[in-house]
């Protein structure tokens, strides 16, 4: 059976959109699921953590992110204690900057939980006990905040978290094992389209900067993402278009331009394959 715990049980009031929730031990518990995000932190012990199809040892040190609605629980815990931040990262909006020109945010925050199956949980995040203890001091400035509740306590909250994430990254980025590595490649690659996809971009191009064959990367991305590589790219520029459409009052052409597209023609067709309207409708409705 999969308990579901909305965001009002634990992530209680109209405006707690980020808590640290601490597991003092963390006993036993069956599959379960959020609609928020949950990254777990192990600081001590070890056990069993489970999903519905598999089961993977934790130990001190393993960082993992876990998304809305993706069941999981634990079994044969051993003094085990664990920190879980749950967050609404739509409701916390938070500026990226330069974060996601770094492989490791790819790798952590998109990758890994994707792959986690098919890497049998081999390249989560492990951490040397110097980081163990970095991580655990962010995340008590965190807590401080927002049990202090001083004036502008959300504020400094989401301005250590958001420290956090990029610890996080880096971090990752740090990781040696064999899997964690295979993850960074792919994770680059999404770095370097994030960075370039308004710039003119082919699968031999992406290919050659993966330091894969076009066959391996496709059925790579597939495999995480259940399209193309240069479907990805198509989704980045739309996403950028859609942002023009509702901020600017660039026309349709212009925009094509702007997000990649060498031709208005085939950019509306795209946008319209992916949003299921034309862009002018987009931009009329606002939707």
């Amino acid at each position: 059976m999969n308990d579901f715990y909305p965001k009002s049980s634990l992530l209680s009031g109209a405006d707690e959109i980020l808590k640290i929730h601490r597991m003092s031990p963390q006993s036993p518990a069956g599959l379960h699921s959020h609609e928020f995000h949950e990254l777990v932190l192990i600081t001590r012990g070890r056990g069993i953590h489970f999903t519905e199809e598999e089961r993977y040892q934790i130990r001190a040190g393993d960082m993992f992110l876990i998304w809305p609605g993706r069941p999981h629980g634990y079994a044969e815990t051993e003094k085990l204690e664990l920190i879980n931040i749950l967050y609404m990262p739509e409701q916390l909006n938070f500026p990226d900057l330069d974060l996601k020109s770094q492989s490791g945010y790819y790798a952590f925050f998109e990758l890994e939980p994707r792959l986690r199956r098919e890497h049998s949980f081999k390249s989560r995040l492990r951490l040397s006990e110097l980081e163990l203890l970095e991580a655990e001091n962010i995340i008590w400035q965190i807590e401080r905040e927002l049990e202090g509740k001083k004036g502008a306590f959300h504020y400094m909250a989401a301005s250590f978290f958001m420290s956090f994430r990029g610890m996080v990254a880096r971090w990752y980025s740090g990781q040696k094992s064999l899997h964690s590595r295979k993850l960074l490649e792919l994770a680059s690659l999404m770095s370097f389209i994030n960075r370039n996809f308004e710039k003119p971009l082919s699968i031999d191009i992406l290919a050659s900067k993966a330091g894969m064959s076009i066959s391996t990367l496709s059925r790579t991305f597939r495999r995480a993402f259940a399209y193309s590589p240069m479907e990805y790219v198509i989704r980045k520029r739309i996403a950028r278009a859609c942002e023009l459409l509702s901020a600017s009052n660039l026309t349709i052409s212009e925009i094509a331009s702007k997000t990649g597209f060498s031709d208005s023609n085939f950019f509306s067709r795209q946008f319209r394959k992916v949003k299921g309207i034309s862009p002018r409708e987009f931009r009329k409705f606002g939707a």
